[in-house]
């Protein structure tokens, strides 16, 4: 039986005018990080920081690394604090949108400075030991270790601390639950673990890589209409089955190692030509820290990001898509999405947003999948026919 059309939701001039104003303000904001670090180094005040601290240290040279990481992150950290203010007051107060209070919002950007700047003393040192001890392989030794702790880390959180934080536990059996497991039978799978979860942010996830993956629903999701709930948990089944979460991490090994040479070999080029005027002797001289503080942030905001975002909006639109088939509902998930989220959020991603704000696919785009793609429709074969048996009858 056909299903109708569902309409492709359009962004109206109040939402276009926000989140472009939100992205120019955002944009000053990577720019001004990768400006001053770069003024920094150029005009010689980094070699003068650097012979100061050895001079007032003396004996003590190995303090010396530390504690001018951590004054430079932080100095980095408060002149953007006017910027900061505008993206998360300014703009919100103009818009009559919810925003903190300043003494929350300086409060909290001073935490955060003074964290980013004692967590930088503490790991930088090591980056540092790395260049002596392996000068032409320091950027894969970091790059593979610094994918090991945060895979390592994201699991702990996902497994251990979000469980205990959130108040997650099993979904209780019901109707619900049966209709879950029915679908998952479907595809091959006895009895896949499905967890509740008070986080207001989650409406369905999966967390952790197998063999210790789960499906996690907002406790929302299951005060939806039962087509949504099913239509929600069938596209989170896909990433359990097809374990998404492992490329999602090889997608970021990929890219820390990437960003990483590029990083030793521009800063080496970069010496080079203008070491001697700058006073860097290598790119291992604590001075050349603002380089490479400037070539991670621009690597990473105009190269790394568009790539995980663009991965992960494949990722998200197969996930859909599985969901349309396995459950020949092509309606209830763009309805969820055209009738939740935030009331000046894009229905329409422009170019910009796309490729580097946006990892999930929009509503609109979910939208057009939904009316171009129903093979069932015309008795075609589907995308994933092989993986899923199809549908005897609905279970509602």
């Amino acid at each position: 039986m056909s299903q109708p059309f569902v309409n492709v939701p359009a962004n109206t001039p109040e939402i276009l005018s926000y989140n472009q104003q939100h992205d120019a303000i955002w944009l000053a904001l990577i720019a001004s990080l990768i400006l001053i670090s770069c003024a920094f180094m150029w005009f010689g005040w980094s070699a003068y920081a650097r012979d100061r601290l050895s001079v007032a240290l003396g004996r003590r040279q190995r303090l010396i690394t530390p504690i001018y990481v951590f004054g430079f992150v932080v100095a980095l950290c408060l002149l953007v604090l006017p910027i900061g203010y505008f993206l998360d007051i300014g703009l919100g107060s103009a818009w009559e949108r919810p925003v903190p209070s300043f003494g929350d919002w300086l409060t909290g950007s001073l935490i955060t400075a003074f964290g980013a700047g004692l967590l930088s003393a503490l790991l930088v040192p090591l980056v540092y030991g790395a260049m002596k001890r392996a000068p032409s392989l320091w950027w894969a030794i970091v790059a593979v270790t610094a994918w090991v702790v945060a895979a390592l880390g994201l699991q702990i959180d996902q497994m251990f601390v979000k469980p205990a934080s959130a108040n997650m536990r099993p979904l209780p059996d019901g109707p619900m639950r049966k209709a879950f497991e029915a679908l998952a039978e479907r595809c091959g799978v006895d009895r896949v673990p499905i967890f509740l979860t008070d986080d207001s942010g989650i409406g369905g996830t999966v967390h952790g890589v197998w063999p210790f993956s789960r499906i996690v629903l907002g406790e929302q999701t299951l005060n939806s209409p039962p087509g949504e709930q099913v239509t929600t948990f069938a596209h989170e089944l896909k990433h359990y089955l097809f374990q998404d979460n492992w490329l999602a991490l090889l997608t970021v090994a990929v890219i820390l190692i990437a960003l990483a040479a590029l990083i030793h070999i521009i800063a080496k080029v970069f010496i080079w030509r203008f070491g001697k005027f700058l006073k860097l002797g290598s790119i291992y001289d604590l001075a050349a820290f603002p380089l490479l503080v400037s070539t991670a942030l621009a690597g990473w905001t105009f190269l790394a990001t568009p790539t995980l975002n663009l991965v992960q909006q494949h990722v998200e639109r197969e996930a859909t898509r599985f969901s349309f088939e396995i459950t020949r509902d092509s309606n209830s998930d763009p309805q969820r999405l055209a009738r939740e989220g935030d009331p000046l959020g894009l229905k329409e991603y422009y170019p910009f947003y796309r490729v580097f704000r946006a990892s999930h696919p929009s509503a609109a785009d979910n939208a057009r999948l939904a009316n171009s793609w129903r093979p069932w429709e015309e008795g075609e074969p589907g995308r994933y026919e092989d993986v899923c048996e199809p549908p005897v009858a609905s279970a509602f």
